[in-house]
């Protein structure tokens, strides 16, 4: 059984280690396109202005031809410069969570929040099991990005279930996430690049209980493609 653990282990520690090293090679990629394109940018900048400048005294017909063909790809360019640091920003945001994944299975779970604000002296278990705060389970198994998500889980160790299908419910959709480790990864990523703010909590509520009409609306659908 023992052994059987370890080799668990060791592919765990293995496949954190694969995608910090796929990541990184992605990385490189990425760093380079946004060289490449940053000077060319640079190139057709200086290119526009010099054009403008030199045949400033021809028609305007002349200078917006020049316009065109210099700052139209200058400014596709930019966009497709900025597609690419949310790229960087979202591999090395990668490589930063296995990294911390690595560390903890060490049993270096500083990365992780602690979860302090929810201790409880008064509490019937909490305290005593160190539940909260630091080197705490919370703090362990606390992957959560969003304020939401960290109050969820909180209560989900504070207020136990009695309820035995509740339970089995749980424990479902858990076994359901265990094998989702891309899904959760991209989730968490997500979730620590645009953080929101505390008061989003009230705003997905009425979101997510508000109807449909722009799913189902064909034309506001396409609008933000047109």
């Amino acid at each position: 059984n023992n052994q059987g653990n370890m080799e668990q282990l060791n592919l765990i520690i293995d496949t954190y280690q694969r995608i910090i090293l796929e990541s990184e090679s992605q990385l490189a990629k990425v760093k380079r396109r946004i060289y490449r394109i940053g000077t060319l940018r640079l190139i057709l900048f200086a290119a526009g202005v010099a054009g403008i400048i030199y045949f400033w005294s021809e028609s305007r017909l002349v200078i917006s031809g020049i316009a065109a063909i210099t700052f139209i790809p200058f400014l596709l360019l930019v966009k497709l410069h900025n597609r690419l640091f949310r790229q960087k920003d979202y591999l090395e945001k990668k490589i930063e969570i296995n990294r911390q994944e690595l560390q903890a299975i060490a049993y270096d779970t500083s990365a992780f929040d602690n979860g302090k604000e929810f201790i409880d002296p008064a509490h019937l278990y909490t305290y005593d099991l160190d539940v909260f705060g630091e080197h705490s389970l919370f703090q362990y198994i606390n992957r959560t990005c969003t304020q939401l998500g960290k109050s969820l889980l909180a209560n989900w160790l504070g207020t136990h279930l009695v309820n035995k299908k509740e339970i089995e419910s749980r424990q479902e959709a858990i076994r359901e996430l265990t094998s989702e480790l891309n899904f959760r990864q991209e989730f968490r990523i997500l979730g620590l690049l645009y953080k929101g703010k505390a008061a989003d909590e009230d705003e997905l509520k009425a979101w997510a209980k508000s109807p449909s009409v722009f799913r189902k609306n064909i034309f506001f659908r396409m609008l933000p493609l047109l």
